[in-house]
């Protein structure tokens, strides 16, 4: 018996240690309100990853230099929510094309941004914040 408990306190101890590695980052732990970001450039991957998809831009610089950008979107799960799977997100946005993506700027400085929207070049925003495919509008 006293095993037994032993057993299930050790158990109960694993998971509450655990529980702070699912934590998830919060917007203002890593993205800055106060410095919205607007990026064009082609289109060089799309992840369809956890904890978020992440659209890849080459921004060609001002110097010449070249600048892959990300945009981080909703995770896969709730797009898929949404009407959205991994066919449907290639066919809107595909590699090579030219794009322009708006959101706001990492804290760190990297080249990485919480996307609010992405543009083709025919003018038509193919994902809002909400991930909604419904919310597409055309030019």
């Amino acid at each position: 018996m006293r095993s037994a408990f032993a057993v299930l306190i050790a158990g109960v101890g694993l998971i509450l240690a655990a529980a702070p590695m699912t934590a998830h980052h919060s917007f203002g732990a890593e993205y800055n309100r106060s410095k919205p970001v607007s990026v064009t450039g082609k289109v060089v991957g799309v992840d369809w990853v956890n904890p978020h998809c992440i659209v890849k831009v080459m921004v060609t610089n001002s110097d010449g230099s070249s600048t892959v950008w990300g945009g981080e979107g909703k995770p896969p799960h709730v797009l898929i929510q949404n009407g959205w799977d991994r066919s449907l997100a290639e066919s809107m946005v595909k590699s090579g094309e030219i794009v322009t993506i708006r959101g706001y700027a990492a804290k760190n400085g990297t080249s990485k941004m919480i996307a609010t929207d992405l543009t083709r070049a025919d003018g038509m925003t193919v994902l809002k914040w909400s991930g909604d495919p419904k919310e597409m509008a055309s030019k």
